[in-house]
């Protein structure tokens, strides 16, 4: 089983939605990327309300169907079912029928999704920054639908991890009743993020943090506003004023003039504003004014990481 050859598949379940992702691992360690998908499964307005259900017809409606056209197109790519990985976050870890969904699943497709707590997501997105990490002191801000994982980093390796509840569908929930006022919803967001002031400034410690590096659907999108507003095809690199510019912007915008503005789909368009806030308000908490958006996330580092098992595998078989 050669790393330059052997298709890996990963699966992220996200709180907004899930993505996935077919790829090689190259002999210099970059991604040769085969496919990726998206699909429009929001478990985070489920399990994000007083009741944490996810409701059985949207399993068997959804979630399900959505499993299988991972199976097709691990098919399609030559993807064997030992390089087929998934992963749940926020959403699954606070659903109360998450393990259930996760046996429906499995039942459906034969496809199992690991439940993952906070340190192994923010170990998962470290991996597939680590090849652009700086020398210097960073810090990871992986903007999810159900929580923000803070990721520290010291010449290139992990420091400390930490997991907030700000992410952009949980706010949605949270303050659904003035989704549609745009003011009043950016003033209760920041009200609320305020209350994690205090657990940032001490995450972040005395040292100065040189860069901040995003990752997630919602940076990702960042990234493509600026390089629109800037008539580039990519734009890895954005200030807290240009990130501040953006935001404000995007605040005068209703979630049908983003799509229509950026060619964004709905699930898009509503949660980019709250995540835009939101990376705003942690960039001033740790007074960084330099970001990085590197168009990676999870499901690359998970891609990483069947690699790397897969490779542990190889090695003991032959040593067998």
């Amino acid at each position: 089983m050669g790393g330059t050859v052997t298709p890996y598949l990963a699966i992220d379940c996200g709180s907004n939605s899930f993505k996935v992702v077919a790829a090689r691992v190259k002999g210099n360690g970059n991604l040769e990327i085969l496919e990726t998908r998206r699909e429009k499964v929001r478990l985070g307005q489920f399990a994000f309300t007083d009741d944490q259900l996810i409701p059985q017809d949207y399993i068997e409606g959804e979630v399900i169907p959505a499993f299988q056209n991972f199976q097709a197109m691990a098919l399609r790519n030559q993807v064997a079912m030992q390089n087929t990985k998934a992963v749940g976050t926020s959403a699954l870890r606070d659903a109360k029928n998450g393990e259930a969904l996760v046996e429906a699943v499995e039942k459906a497709t034969g496809i199992h999704i690991d439940i993952i707590d906070s340190d192994e997501e923010g170990d998962l997105v470290f991996r597939a920054v680590k090849a652009t990490l700086p020398q210097r002191k960073a810090l990871i801000i992986d903007i999810g639908g159900g929580s923000v994982e803070l990721i520290l980093t010291k010449k290139g390796e992990i420091a400390r991890v930490d997991s907030l509840e700000l992410g952009a569908v949980r706010l949605l929930q949270l303050f659904k009743e003035k989704a549609d006022n745009q003011v009043e919803l950016a003033a209760l967001i920041g009200t609320h993020a305020r209350r994690f002031n205090k657990r940032i400034v001490e995450f972040k410690g005395r040292k100065e943090i040189e860069v901040c590096i995003a990752t997630g659907g919602n940076s990702n999108a960042l990234r493509d506003i600026e390089a629109q507003q800037m008539g580039k095809k990519s734009a890895a690199r954005m200030t807290l004023v240009k990130l501040n510019r953006i935001a404000l912007m995007l605040q005068g915008l209703s979630v049908r003039e983003r799509m229509e503005q950026f060619q964004f789909k709905s699930d898009r368009s509503d949660v980019i504003f709250p995540a835009a806030l939101i990376l705003r308000y942690i960039m001033q908490a740790v007074a960084c004014t330099d970001l990085v958006i590197p168009n990676v996330g999870l499901k690359e580092g998970l891609i990483y990481k069947i690699h790397e098992e897969a490779e542990v595998s190889e090695e003991s078989k032959a040593v067998a």
